[in-house]
């Protein structure tokens, strides 16, 4: 018998040639298999697996979250101290001892007095895509799409404070029933649209070809519409800094879970703003993906836009302001930039 489609546990799926939408599988050459076992399992693996394969073929690397054997293998070999290379064939790892997520209690964490500590182990009851640890630090990354009472709550037992919510998919009033702090900082399409990524010379030249050059106003009436143009920019620019610390700010309290939708793709910019302007980050410039350096020359501008105040909020010193722009520099050229 030959088979031409599995079922999944949600849907009738006819897995398409070549990632085609709606182009079912008919001829031969590309059916899944027959009725044996190892077309058998072949079919299983896909099922395990169907998500993760439908998510990367829909929308790219967004949201690929599945690592590669090596990498796989790296990342356990950190968490263990296993020196991994690509010659690694197998970890010389011991099997953990096995224990019930609930047998340990943040009760009894804050007795030890390491409340600022989270429980990896209860960390495992929260149903989330691609919850993972931020490197380094207390706080964790996520899909906020899954996020409900449940999941606050198993959050909360595990030792998180607070959420930051790139995508708009919680609330103030969840988070505050379920005894957490609550951020609201979208990361979508919109957020590089933002003033601070703008410089101000952009401004006044942009409206001065504007007034004169298209609409032909005399000299004062250009010079007015100018100023007013910077006011209204000025203004924004202040309100999205603002912001912006508030966000580098909580990441710096710790204890953070930070979700956008399917924990991917705005979780990176946010990792990688976090990286760049929180002088206690921990993590390394692998957060920063060679996509990202496209909106380096933005990243400088804020720079550029962040006054004396302003870096004082975010914690810097002299070296950090000094090193910033040679840091972005050394990433660039990294990637051959």
């Amino acid at each position: 018998m030959k088979i031409l489609g599995i079922r999944n546990t949600k849907s009738y799926t006819n897995i398409p040639y070549k990632g085609k939408k709606n182009d079912y599988i008919q001829a031969e050459a590309f059916c899944l298999g027959y009725d044996d076992k190892i077309s058998s399992a072949r079919r299983e693996y896909i099922r395990e697996h169907f998500e993760t394969r439908l998510f990367g073929s829909e929308y790219g690397e967004k949201y690929n979250g599945r690592l590669e054997e090596y990498e796989l293998k790296k990342l356990i070999g950190s968490l263990v101290g296993c020196k991994v290379s690509q010659d690694t064939i197998k970890l010389d790892l011991k099997a953990p001892k096995q224990k019930h997520v609930n047998s340990i209690n943040l009760e009894e964490s804050l007795q030890r007095g390491d409340a600022s500590k989270i429980n990896r182990e209860l960390m495992a009851n929260v149903y989330a895509y691609n919850v993972s640890p931020i490197w380094g630090s207390e706080s964790y990354r996520g899909a906020m799409c899954d996020i409900n009472k449940e999941n606050l709550a198993a959050l909360k037992q595990a030792g998180i404070k607070r959420i930051i919510d790139l995508a708009g998919y919680c609330s103030e009033d969840m988070c505050k029933e379920a005894g957490l702090e609550y951020l609201s900082y979208p990361m979508g399409k919109a957020f590089y649209k933002s003033k601070m990524f703008t410089d101000k010379d952009d401004i006044v030249r942009t409206n001065t070809r504007l007034y004169d050059e298209i609409l032909g106003m005399d000299e004062n009436s250009v010079k007015k519409a100018v100023n007013d143009a910077l006011e209204v920019y000025e203004k924004h620019k202040q309100a999205d800094i603002e912001r912006f610390i508030s966000f580098i700010q909580t990441m710096q309290k710790d204890n953070v879970y930070i979700g956008c939708e399917l924990g991917t793709y705005e979780t990176d910019t946010a990792l990688m703003f976090n990286y760049l302007f929180n002088p206690e980050a921990k993590n390394t410039p692998s957060c920063i993906k060679p996509s990202s350096l496209i909106t380096f020359g933005r990243i400088k501008n804020l720079y550029k836009n962040l006054t004396a105040e302003n870096k004082k909020e975010l914690g810097w010193d002299e070296e950090f302001d000094k090193n910033f722009i040679p840091k972005l520099k050394a990433i660039e050229k990294s990637y051959g930039y």
